[in-house]
């Protein structure tokens, strides 16, 4: 079977949100409208569940940027959903305590250069984009537009009059702090009253930052952004793809990952409809089967076993839920097996021993189904009962250990 370890630091082909949003953005014409706002979501859905931190996270002293981010995501909202490359999350996560110098600049402005080069992070704004004044212009000294539409200019007759913390008397910033720390302010419907800077408390994320997806933990995200990255792929580079996935995803389990390409083409065909695509994902399969069956008998594991050689497994048994053939049920059988394993009492390579595999054999010396056997040994945390049941019957075999010892007093 051939492997993609030889590739793994040349090509990144793991399932990045951040970096299948560039390629979807730049080739959108190849999907609908629904399908790619179906997608944006999704994206936003796996940053927020895998708790990717924000690209900027609200700071009180940031509410006009905060401000104008909101009013930018609002007005495009419902347009073409790569207008923008960034989205909001309301937090209640910010910085609490605050400085009195910090307290002012709430409500005072700094006096800078308006010259000077705006530094701004690059996925917010997407690649090679220069920001205009309105789209990432984090310079105090602008009141930004609260209706803006893409226009460059800024009305004057809308823009409030600033002032400066240089320009205010020591009595007046008293009087301000006060204000502020008491938290009990007019609520007038401004948008620029600095003392509602409550109400721009969102944290600002980019679709293109990265978030990494793991088969097991993000089984649903991973199976959607898999078949956009997949029928996005060049063609020549589909095998190298599918061989990374084979060996780091999938453990070299071919009958299983034969079975994830085939029901993704089912599930997701209207994202998988390059037919070339299709084609080659087919004879990657058909290829590696037929290696798989032709390997040389003497070529042998890591085990040393020959490739050849078969386990022989039993036939599977009729079991019912209540038919106490075995005194422990599926998940606290899957328990003791990952207890023996994790003491190193069975394999704990993943490469030499994968969990399609444990299951299948503990299924034939159990009979338990060995689809919930996976299920379980897949799971992370199991109840305080299930393990109390697989120590009440170790505590057994102990006793039975300690009764042959004794019988067995004597000379070694």
């Amino acid at each position: 079977m051939e492997t993609g370890s030889q590739h793994s630091q040349i090509y990144n082909f793991a399932i990045n949100t951040g970096k299948i949003y560039e390629d979807v953005r730049e080739l959108r014409t190849k999907f609908s409208d629904e399908l790619l706002s179906e997608f944006v979501r999704r994206v936003e859905s796996a940053l927020l569940r895998k708790r990717i931190e924000p690209e900027v996270p609200f700071h009180p002293t940031e509410w006009r940027y905060h401000k104008q981010k909101y009013i930018l995501f609002r007005d495009n909202k419902d347009l073409d959903p790569f207008r923008i490359h960034f989205f909001l999350q309301p937090t209640n996560n910010y910085p609490k305590k605050l400085s009195d110098k910090e307290w002012l600049s709430i409500v005072y402005e700094k006096r800078v250069d308006i010259k000077k080069p705006i530094k701004q992070s690059n996925t917010l704004l997407g690649k090679d984009k220069i920001p205009n004044d309105e789209e990432a212009h984090k310079n105090e000294n602008y009141t930004f537009l609260e209706n803006f539409k893409g226009n460059d200019k800024i009305d004057k007759s809308k823009e409030q009059k600033i002032e400066y913390i240089d320009e205010v008397s020591t009595e007046k910033k008293k009087e301000v702090l006060k204000k502020l720390k008491s938290g009990k302010y007019y609520m007038a419907d401004d948008d620029n009253d600095p003392f509602q800077w409550r109400r721009w408390r969102y944290n600002i994320y980019s679709y293109y930052q990265k978030c990494i997806l793991d088969f097991k933990e993000d089984r649903k995200d991973f199976e959607y952004f898999f078949a956009f990255k997949l029928e996005l792929i060049d063609p020549y580079d589909v095998k190298l793809f599918l061989n990374w996935h084979l060996e780091n995803t999938f453990s070299n389990d071919l009958e299983q990952f034969k079975e994830f390409i085939d029901i993704l083409f089912m599930k997701y065909n209207e994202i998988l409809f390059d037919p070339t695509i299709k084609s080659l994902c087919m004879k990657f399969s058909e290829k590696n089967k037929e290696i798989e069956l032709k390997q040389p008998e003497e070529k042998k594991t890591k085990l040393g076993r020959k490739t050849t050689d078969k386990l022989e497994i039993p036939i599977t048994i009729s079991r019912e839920s209540s038919d106490k053939i075995t005194r422990l049920t599926s998940e606290q059988t899957a328990i003791l097996f990952k207890y023996l394993q994790e003491e190193g009492i069975l394999l704990q390579d993943n490469n030499l021993l994968s969990k399609v595999s444990m299951a299948r054999a503990i299924r034939a010396l159990t009979g338990l189904s060995d689809d919930k056997l996976k299920k379980h040994i897949q799971k992370y945390k199991h109840s305080n009962t299930d393990i109390r049941q697989v120590l009440k019957y170790l505590e057994n075999i102990k006793q039975l250990i300690d009764r042959d010892l004794k019988q067995k007093k004597g000379p070694n």
